[in-house]
């Protein structure tokens, strides 16, 4: 036991010493109140500001930072941190995933969060409408009867094991370093039977491909000749029933090296997007889940911290509650990836108005029609049928 503290201690005290990024900052040493004695009744020599106070958006919606609704708000926001455990993740060495496992953690933090939504949507709905299958429904554990502490522990639904396993399907062995493209396949393939998800890194979402998600595959009439096959209006989204929620992943890439003016723009306004499930993100080398924004200021959990693999459901829940940390947005890494969670058609319709005014990526029916072209390698029109030119170097 000694043993082990004393490598917590030394992966912590290493972490801090690693990862110290001055853009980082706990909502914890961010005073809430003016110092004891000072009030506005008390200062008569300033003026009063007409400015509206800076909100803070939380999934969205927007709170006065005073709101006695924030605190229990997010301390409901789960934080899965670092870990250390006695057995090494055989063929492997480790005995922690301190290092190389945040990304992994950050999407242990969506996946609570769309647990969540799920759980929401399936008890607001009829009675006979089934639960999600991998949900982990116990009593009296938090929001709705959802457990979310035993299916995360180590060898869990959602533990560290399975998404490890889950990721050597896309080639991302333990020990290496997740990028959110990768999370969100991992995403994709582990949240299978709780609701659809539809990872989408082109830039572009077709509507077509998240309504076969959420209502089953439907048979797609023809293209009239007056109709452009390029953009196939042959399909109609009015009057197919949901069966399940969707999750849509948007892996993408705000900058080179670092967050443009629009990528900054777009960032800011996505947290405003009430059907944000969160971003995963963070600094350079340094993963951070966001939820939320405060003025230029994103707001997160943030996993670097080294905690022992607890043994019970109680203890694992006390240790995955840490205060959240604000990082300014110019110190973002622009490589991110967007999510955002529709329970039904209704909210697919609000969802498809909001994402025609934001900038950061394009909504289409389906993906163009190109027919039997294969790139002109043979038939007509095709380079191989034209004569070569006889070049004459002078």
């Amino acid at each position: 036991m000694d043993l082990r503290n004393s490598i917590t201690t030394l992966g912590n005290s290493l972490i801090l010493s690693s990862n110290t990024n001055p853009t980082l900052t706990s909502d914890a040493s961010v005073p809430s109140e003016p110092p004891s004695g000072l009030s506005s009744s008390s200062s008569p020599s300033f003026p009063s500001s007409s400015a509206p106070p800076i909100l803070r958006y939380v999934f969205g919606t927007p709170y006065p930072p005073t709101s006695p609704d924030l605190p229990p708000l997010e301390s409901s926001i789960r934080c899965y941190t670092y870990r250390s455990w006695e057995s090494p993740l055989l063929p492997y060495p480790y005995t922690t995933d301190a290092g190389w496992g945040c990304m992994v953690r950050c999407t242990q933090m969506m996946i609570s969060r769309v647990l969540q939504q799920s759980s929401s949507s399936s008890s607001s709905s009829s009675p006979s409408s089934p639960a999600p299958a991998a949900a982990g429904l116990v009593e009296g554990s938090g929001v709705a009867g959802l457990d979310l502490s035993t299916p995360f522990m180590h060898g869990g639904t959602y533990g560290l094991k399975r998404l490890l396993l889950i990721g050597a399907r896309h080639d991302k062995y333990p020990g290496e370093w997740y990028g959110p493209s990768t999370a969100c396949r991992v995403l994709r393939d582990v949240l299978e039977g709780v609701c659809g998800v539809k990872v989408e890194d082109s830039g572009v979402v077709y509507e077509s491909e998240v309504l076969d998600l959420a209502c089953g595959p439907e048979e797609v009439r023809e293209a009239r000749d007056d109709e452009d096959p390029l953009i196939n209006c042959g399909g109609e989204a009015e009057g197919r029933e949901w069966k399940t929620p969707v999750l849509l992943l948007v892996p993408a890439r705000l900058g080179v090296e670092r967050m443009s003016g629009k990528g900054r723009k777009d960032l800011l306004e996505y947290f405003e997007c009430r059907f944000s499930a969160g971003c995963l993100g963070g600094t350079p080398r340094h993963a951070i889940y966001f939820y939320g924004k405060e003025g230029c200021d994103l707001v997160g959990k943030d996993p670097h911290w080294v905690q022992q693999e607890s043994g019970t459901r109680e203890r694992y829940d006390a240790t995955c509650r840490r205060e959240s940390v604000r990082c300014g947005v110019d110190g973002v890494d622009p490589s991110l990836a967007f999510s955002f969670y529709c329970r039904d058609g209704e909210e697919w319709k609000d969802l498809k108005e909001w994402l025609r005014g934001w900038g950061g990526l394009h909504l289409e029916w389906a993906r163009p029609d190109l027919g039997d072209w294969d790139g002109g390698g043979e038939g007509e029109g095709s380079y191989e049928d034209e004569e070569e030119e006889d070049w004459e170097f002078v």
